[in-house]
């Protein structure tokens, strides 16, 4: 409010002499200057009352800004206001304009050096929201360096984790490897942790560590299979819910493209999915000899060694029950003849007798 009267009285101010200098004969004929008097007096006036609130705003939107640093702010907020502030300015810078064709070289308007130029107002909001963009993307930047690296062990999140991690600290060269060290650790959850749990923090610890992960981590085979697994082990929806047909349908093809970032086409993942099904439908005892057979092989099998593997040992398990069927039917007949010998031989007391 108070800026607001200070403008007005600003305005009358500066208006006023706008009729004791068009009254007076500057470089034309009395009679043109009468009629220039007339012409241009009211939309002249009317013209700087608007440019004096139109600085009133300027000056009122940049204490605004300047209070916005005390809030938490988004880089959309500071965006707002930067649009706010552009167009105050070009708004302003137009009517200035318009003035100076409308005043002549002496009035107040041009002397009075706070009320001419907008522009120390526009260049102070703008250093304001410079510094405070800046603040949030360190702030945003900081926050993603700490929760995207999060690492829970699962092979399913390693490819993510592993890119991130090495775009916000492990690329960069300006970071001490001990920093590096003790950030990996840190970010680094069960099972994870332990396996970097006999590791120091140093500097020199740091390529051992991110080799033991990615001995560990850095295998597309059970990659895939953690994400087939995240897909058969969706819940159903019981009821509906548009949240929750949005969250199992991004999870869905979230994971598909995750497969594909495994550098496998869409043939192949479906390929890999039905050998997954194999794998998972059989008995425990099976998986495990299929499991053995694999070793440390990384790259996924393809559905034709699954089938293979699964078909011989079928055949295998078939040909044991046959020999195990013989071997119980051989059992009973000899049990039963050795029975049937020993009722018809007569005992030594009988023959006595």
């Amino acid at each position: 409010m108070l800026v607001r009267a200070q403008r007005a009285r600003a305005t009358e101010t500066l208006c006023y002499p706008l009729q004791q200098e068009r009254a007076q004969p500057w470089q034309m004929s009395h009679g043109i200057q009468q009629m220039r008097e007339t012409l241009l007096l009211p939309s002249a006036r009317a013209q700087l009352r608007t440019q004096m609130l139109r600085l009133s705003t300027l000056e009122e939107i940049n204490e605004q800004i300047s209070q916005l640093a005390d809030r938490r702010l988004t880089m959309e907020d500071l965006e707002s206001q930067l649009e706010v502030i552009n167009v105050e300015w070009a708004d302003s810078r137009e009517h200035h304009q318009s003035l100076c064709d409308a005043l002549p070289p002496d009035h107040g308007y041009f002397s009075s050096e706070k009320y001419m130029d907008p522009s120390g107002i526009y260049r102070a909001s703008q250093r304001t929201l410079t510094q405070l963009k800046a603040r949030v993307r360190a702030a945003n930047q900081q926050s993603e360096n700490s929760n995207a690296s999060e690492f829970s062990g699962r092979y399913a999140d390693w490819k993510e984790i592993s890119d991130i991690f090495q775009s916000l600290v492990g690329s960069k060269t300006d970071i001490a490897p001990v920093i590096k060290m003790a950030r990996r650790k840190e970010k680094a959850n069960e099972p994870a942790a332990s396996l970097l749990a006999t590791l120091n923090v140093t500097g020199e610890n740091y390529e051992r560590a991110w080799a033991k992960l990615e001995a560990r981590y850095e295998n597309p085979r059970l990659i895939a299979a953690s994400h087939f697994n995240k897909l058969l082990n969706m819940d159903i929806l019981t009821s509906k819910s548009g949240k929750g047909l949005m969250a199992i349908t991004q999870a869905v093809t979230e994971t598909v493209d995750s497969l594909r970032s495994l550098d496998a086409s869409d043939s192949q993942i479906w390929e890999m999915f039905a050998a997954h099904i194999l794998r998972r439908s059989m008995d425990q005892e099976s998986r495990g000899a299929w499991e053995l057979k694999l070793g440390n092989r990384r790259e996924f099998p393809t559905l034709n060694e699954i089938a293979e593997f699964a078909e011989a040992r079928a055949r295998g398990l078939e040909n044991l029950e046959c020999t195990n069927k013989s071997s119980k039917s051989a059992r009973k007949h000899s049990t039963k003849a050795h029975v049937a010998t020993g009722d018809s031989t007569p005992s030594n007391n009988g023959a006595m007798r």
